[in-house]
């Protein structure tokens, strides 16, 4: 075993766009929407020199790196471009980095490092990715001091999340309820509470990056102790 940083990062919904699209006429839209996940991580992975280390098990995309901040960097950054590419393609991601012990090799995977990455990913209720408190690592304006919001059991904790390029709400919803991921090619469905939930999450946070950048702030600190809170206090003077 050997210390690192292991990334843990899932498509959600990828159960209904496989459910959705698995119909002799919609075969061919779920074969393409699995080559795009294949690429994007194959493509990503090489162009952040992190390639020879990752492997994908249905929707689950397991990353480990050595305990290095070059390549801790280079993790970072690839996180952060996977989150915008993979909602463009109406894959939304949500993932987790822990830092700890590990052995990740072809025939299996196990260690700490690894389990804690796979339960703070379940944990989370948005579309995003969060390092675990443990690392301390901080790059301006890339890893942002954030409330990560987390299913209803859990406590409101402060933690570091990635920068993105969140879209609004409109054009969010719209990448959410296509390819599969709202129903078929012929009909679309209205979100549920569930995925609206997801969506608002993932926008507060898209609110509170373009407040970061008015106020000059490069993201050290997290102003409030809730988005809402931030809101609330940004609006309401």
């Amino acid at each position: 075993m050997k210390n690192g940083y292991f990334l843990c990062a899932d498509i959600l919904g990828f159960s209904e766009i496989v459910k959705n699209l698995s119909g002799l006429k919609d075969q061919k839209i779920l074969d393409q929407t699995i080559d795009k996940w294949i690429n994007i991580v194959r493509d990503l992975t090489k162009k952040y020199e992190i390639d020879n280390q990752y492997q994908l098990l249905s929707d689950t995309l397991f990353l480990g790196i050595e305990d290095d901040d070059k390549k801790l960097s280079s993790l970072l950054y690839f996180c952060q471009e996977l989150l915008e590419v993979t909602i463009e393609n109406s894959l939304p991601v949500r993932g987790a980095i822990c830092y700890g012990n590990y052995s990740f090799e072809k025939e299996m995977g196990y260690g700490k490092a690894i389990i804690e990455a796979h339960e703070l990913e379940q944990k989370q209720n948005w579309i995003g990715i969060t390092l675990d408190n443990r690392i301390t690592y901080f790059v301006p304006n890339l890893t942002i001091c954030y409330p990560i919001p987390m299913k209803a059991q859990e406590k409101i904790m402060l933690y570091k999340a990635l920068s993105w390029k969140v879209p609004k709400f409109e054009k969010l919803a719209e990448l959410m309820n296509k390819d599969g991921l709202g129903g078929t090619q012929d009909k679309t469905k209205q979100l549920d509470w569930g995925w609206g939930e997801k969506i608002g999450n993932t926008v507060m946070f898209g609110i509170y990056l373009d407040a970061l950048r008015q106020k000059g702030s490069d993201g050290s600190k997290f102003y409030g102790f809730h988005p809402v809170h931030f809101i609330d206090l940004t609006l309401r003077k």
